[in-house]
């Protein structure tokens, strides 16, 4: 029988608002509204008395009562519902003494009704419900101990003020409900509301520490990670064998999948490792992505390197199975860094270790891995930091270099087969380090490579070639330049190039840019229409190291338009002695000629690869042989001597 009851009463609290949920700035704006109106009664109520026929004092005692609330509502030494109820008792007052004033007209009940919807904006209860109880009290007692001060001089309500009084009551009672409906839609929405700015808040706080493509830690919360785990491993005590490792994890090869697919499949492709990497690991591991191909791995509480390189081999074969992407299986591979934080003996003498310096540690043993060849793991050591260290060395000055006028160009000649005329040059870039001496350009290029200075190296370069083409005044010499990944993937490129020529004079046929097979083959539509753009120009192209990359010959259509294959000097070593680089290279080169192509050999160093390669036909090569990298002045002299 208790059920019915108790459900009615779950359901009548469902229904009416709660009460007290308004925020306190609403509260303050809203409750000083009321002391404003409750101070200009006291100003209006007196002079509306004087207006009705009263005498001053008769208005001033009528109004005191007003000022005595309107003074506590003022007042901070009572909490919010008391200075709110103070507010409410003294607005329900003005209405009562203006509608005496009136002589209870029907028109002054107005008050009280505005009133009564007014003090529904604190939506509490006490104020509130103290209003409305005011009314019902003023109605019914007045109303029968003196009928005509609240009800005028109706007759009826003289006869009968009981009557009227519940006639009032109903007109509060329906004022209450629309009240009560305002007000609990208003709680309800202000309690949506702030659900959903915990949620926003919440979601804030998720991507603030959080990769949004795979949903792991990303790098802010990781390192603070790797802070806490090692906080509890200097915390342990001295016997114990608890270390703190952390992994950097790089994904082999990935932009060849984002520039060959798209980054929509790249995307996809990481999502998938980073699933794989998740099941590797144990349950207190961490994993966490650091922004494009970059994953990072905490171990907590190994017990040495053994243990942490066992679960870098789960990691592995979780990494082995293919991966689907559009239909098509795709193998990844990643290398590995390790870091190892905790041995006291092998710390003993370093700084405390945190979370920053063990991350650049792994780093630089992920490095490693890739200088060695790629999927493989290696463990980091103090050379490795030392390596690291001029690594950062070395990109520091580089950016300098250009500058302070550290760069400049040797010139290695090119010359027609048979005969030996010189048919061009090819620019070839060189650092002069004020300490270091002269930088080898397979350590400072992959640099520029990877920090995105080569665009801008790649640029002077340019220019300084082709001005110094003009200076030689030889209009038949074609000048050849490099161009990386890099410069292609820039949209300006082509811009760039006939700005250059604009400036220099040099005219386009006789400039050559040479793209490597590599580069071009990692993003063929977008190097084919950079290459079509480059064409529409004028100026020649050659792929450069050809026969290195993967299924050349298959994809040298993908190749076009282009003008020149330059064979890589792996083949024309073999050339005299090797019969298999012999008939490769006999291939590419009947091969250029059918798709109309010259072909260059690179690294000819002996007179028998010069003669055998004129007899399959190849136009033109360079290396030791014919003349070294020399100086612009040395060629200046070559050239003279040549038209002697």
């Amino acid at each position: 029988m208790g059920t019915p009851t108790r459900t009615r009463s779950a359901l009548a609290r469902d229904w009416l608002p709660v009460g007290g949920t308004l925020p306190d700035a609403a509260f303050e704006a809203r409750h000083r509204a009321v002391v404003w109106l409750l101070w200009l009664h006291v100003l209006a109520l007196p002079a509306f008395a004087v207006a009705r026929g009263y005498a001053l004092r008769h208005g001033l005692l009528d109004v005191l009562p007003v000022v005595l609330c309107a003074a506590g509502a003022t007042a901070h030494r009572f909490d919010r519902r008391g200075r709110a109820s103070l507010g409410a008792l003294g607005l329900v007052t003005c209405s009562a003494v203006f509608t005496h004033l009136w002589g209870g007209v029907t028109e002054a009940h107005f008050h009280f009704f505005v009133v009564v919807a007014l003090l529904s904006l604190y939506e509490d209860w006490v104020p509130w419900g103290l209003a409305c109880g005011y009314v019902l009290v003023h109605h019914g007692i007045m109303g029968v101990l003196d009928p005509k001060s609240v009800y005028g001089t109706h007759a009826d309500a003289a006869q009968h003020p009981l009557q009227w009084a519940l006639i009032h009551a109903g007109f509060i009672s329906a004022l209450a409900g629309v009240n009560l409906v305002s007000w609990r839609s208003n709680e309800a929405a202000r309690i949506e509301a702030g659900a959903s700015a915990d949620r926003f808040r919440h979601e804030l706080l998720w991507q603030a520490h959080h990769d949004p493509l795979t949903g792991l830690p990303n790098r802010r919360a990781f390192v603070q990670r790797i802070d806490d785990a090692l906080e509890r491993c200097a915390a342990s005590p001295a016997g114990a064998a608890a270390h703190v490792a952390v992994l950097f994890v790089d994904v082999d090869d990935f932009k060849v999948v984002n520039d060959s697919l798209g980054h929509a499949a790249g995307d996809r492709l990481l999502e998938a490792v980073a699933q794989r990497l998740s099941s590797a690991v144990r349950p207190q591991d961490v994993i966490a992505r650091f922004g494009g191909d970059e994953f990072s791995i905490l171990l907590p509480g190994v017990t040495g390197e053994r243990q942490a390189l066992r679960i870098v081999e789960r990691l592995a074969d979780a990494l082995r199975a293919p991966i689907d992407l559009d239909g098509e299986a795709r193998f990844v591979t990643a290398s590995v860094g390790v870091a190892l934080a905790g041995d006291r003996d092998r710390d003993r003498d370093r700084e405390a270790t945190h979370a920053a310096s063990l991350l650049q540690d792994a780093d630089a043993a992920m490095y490693r891995a890739k200088e060695l060849g790629k999927d493989r793991c290696e463990v980091f050591d103090d050379s490795m930091r030392a390596r690291a260290v001029e690594r950062l060395e070395l990109e520091s000055a580089l950016r300098e270099a250009p500058g302070r006028g550290q760069l400049y160009l040797d010139y290695q000649p090119q010359v027609a087969l048979p005969g030996g005329a010189v048919v061009g040059v090819e620019a070839l870039l060189r650092w002069r380090h004020p300490r270091l001496g002269t930088v080898p350009p397979g350590v400072f290029v992959p640099i520029a490579e990877r920090t995105g200075q080569i665009v801008e190296i790649g640029a002077w370069v340019l220019h300084e070639a082709c001005a110094q083409a003009m200076r030689w005044e030889s209009d038949a010499l074609e000048i050849a330049v490099n161009v990386s990944a890099r410069q292609l993937e820039d949209g300006d490129f082509a811009d760039v190039v006939r700005s250059v020529l604009a400036r220099t004079g040099v005219p386009p046929r006789r400039l050559c840019l040479e793209v490597t097979e590599t580069a071009l083959l990692a993003d063929a539509d977008g190097a084919r229409a950079m290459l079509a753009e480059l064409k529409a120009i004028g100026v020649r192209v050659a792929v450069d190291d050809f026969g290195v990359g993967h299924a050349s010959l298959r994809h040298l259509r993908q190749l076009l338009p282009v003008d020149t294959l330059k064979i890589d000097k792996s083949f024309v070593d073999g050339v005299v002695d090797d019969p298999e680089d012999a008939a490769i290279v006999e291939a590419v080169v009947r091969l250029a000629a059918g798709l109309g192509l010259e072909c260059v050999a690179e690294g000819v160093e002996h007179a028998a690869q010069a003669d055998v390669l004129a007899d399959i036909g190849c136009h033109a090569a360079q290396g030791f042989h014919f003349a070294r990298p020399m100086a612009p002045d040395a060629v200046a002299g070559l050239l003279a001597a040549a038209t002697l």
